[in-house]
């Protein structure tokens, strides 16, 4: 439970960090979840539930960026599996170290050629308070799914700390939009 909290903490101290770094620390809670506590989450389910309470709020859920943010999380959480499972089957091995050049074999390795998904990933510019407010929104909800009372209500909390961070995020879009289309 403490590594679970720390975890936590680290995630909403990380408004206004890269989108990556957020969403990595996402992808630690999930894992520690996870394994803790034997549940599974099917990310597609939650992020539908999150466009449906970015609704209640009385905006429109940007679709682009939350595609985006959903195949960025399912792509961390992929490597951290693969190199968790490296690990578990070098862990072992009689007197075998782990160097850079099993690392670079068995991990995503980003010097490869970008497909298609990359590239529009890419195109799409993701405002790092909606990654944040996604990811904390998440977090709330996985929270929320443990059998602790405490839990429950902190993930509550979460989820509407999270909630308003996309709507905050969408409304200054808005605005800005309306902006520019008044200066041209």
């Amino acid at each position: 439970m403490f590594r679970l909290e720390r975890l936590v903490n680290k995630l909403t101290e990380s408004k206004g960090k890269s989108c990556d770094k957020i969403i990595g620390y996402l992808v630690d809670v999930k894992r520690e979840i996870e394994s803790s506590y034997g549940l599974r989450f099917d990310l597609d389910r939650c992020m539908g539930e999150i466009e449906n309470e970015i609704k209640k709020g009385g905006q429109k859920p940007p679709k682009k960026e939350l595609d985006v943010i959903k195949s960025k999380i399912k792509k961390q959480d992929k490597k951290h599996k693969k190199h968790a499972e490296y690990l578990a089957s070098t862990m072992y091995i009689e007197n075998y170290e782990f160097n850079k050049a099993d690392e670079e074999l068995m991990l995503f390795d980003t010097r490869m050629g970008k497909d298609s998904d990359q590239r529009d990933e890419d195109d799409v510019e993701l405002p790092s308070l909606l990654v944040y407010g996604v990811t904390v929104t998440l977090c709330g909800f996985f929270l929320m799914c443990l059998p602790i009372p405490v839990c429950k209500d902190w993930g509550g909390r979460m989820v509407v700390a999270g909630v308003t961070a996309c709507a905050n995020s969408i409304s200054t879009k808005v605005d800005e939009d309306k902006k520019n289309k008044k200066k041209s």
